[in-house]
């Protein structure tokens, strides 16, 4: 009887396990929720199909992604010769762009080579959708996970605290 009952409280821990899995799944898909709302009152919705008219990124790469973000928001950026992700800081600032180590949403964030996953050749460049609270950001990005493919990460405060920014 004593084994019993020992079997039943050990599959009921093992059942309080499942439930507390699935209510922060759950919690944590309402908070994405909550965050993709935020943004839509911010921003546009990424548009895949969005072209800007002046765009010196090569098709596919994180760059060509950053000139038709900063167009489809608004802020085009004005010069065709950026360089690799590593190097758009040095243009903007050349061009006149602000350039600093202060996140804002809307603007370009700039990896330079190895920080973050980035390139350890070229760097990456992402558009900055929204900055949290605890300082991180959210993100919206092209080739991490495949030429042409546009993808969202959260970027950590400690990361973000590395990174370049630039207000196009």
């Amino acid at each position: 009887m004593k084994l019993l009952h020992l079997q039943q409280l050990a599959q009921l821990q093992q059942v309080q396990l499942q439930l507390q899995a699935l209510l922060q799944h759950q919690q944590l898909q309402h908070k994405h929720q909550a965050t993709l709302t935020q943004l839509a009152e911010v921003f546009p919705a990424v548009d895949p199909s969005f072209r800007a008219s002046l765009n010196g990124g090569y098709f596919g790469q994180c760059t060509y992604y950053v000139f038709n973000r900063m167009a489809q928001v608004g802020t085009p950026i004005g010069h065709t010769m950026m360089g690799n992700a590593a190097e758009w800081p040095s243009y903007a600032r050349s061009y006149g762009y602000s350039v600093s180590h202060s996140p804002s949403a809307g603007s370009a964030i700039v990896f330079q080579q190895g920080l973050a996953g980035a390139d350890p050749t070229y760097g990456h460049v992402a558009f900055v959708e929204a900055v949290n609270a605890d300082g991180s950001l959210y993100i919206s990005e092209m080739n991490v996970r495949g030429l042409n493919v546009i993808s969202y990460r959260t970027i950590s405060a400690s990361v973000a605290a590395q990174a370049t920014y630039i207000r196009f």
